[in-house]
């Protein structure tokens, strides 16, 4: 899970949006300010080389509970391309079904 968390108001709480995770789930593998991170920012060159890109995927393949594949990767070059990639996996993917829970008549009796 992501170590780097964010300071509000003096207390540090785990990002909850898609954009924020990932910026700094970025400035943590990369050792760098969140502040200097922008969604044009190339992985490659910039921030590091290809070996730390895959480190990258596969920390947000973990992180968001997400899979790529090899020729999805390659179209991802910046921090942007990510952002957007993640959000629209996690908008295709399928809800978890509830199955509700079959009560016994007591059961039942007992809830009311």
């Amino acid at each position: 899970m992501m170590t780097k968390f964010i300071k509000q108001k003096d207390k540090q709480t785990q990002p909850t949006d898609t954009k924020t995770q990932i910026f700094c789930l970025v400035a943590d593998k990369y050792n760098v300010d969140v502040d200097t991170l922008k969604p044009e920012t190339p992985f490659i060159g910039t921030l590091g080389d290809s070996l730390d890109f895959v480190e990258t995927i596969i920390a947000t393949e973990r992180e968001f509970q997400i899979s790529f594949q090899d020729y999805e990767s390659e179209q991802i070059h910046t921090i942007g391309d990510l952002v957007e990639y993640v959000a629209k996996k996690q908008k295709s993917a399928p809800q978890p079904v509830v199955q509700k829970k079959h009560l016994t008549f007591f059961q039942r009796i007992k809830i009311r």
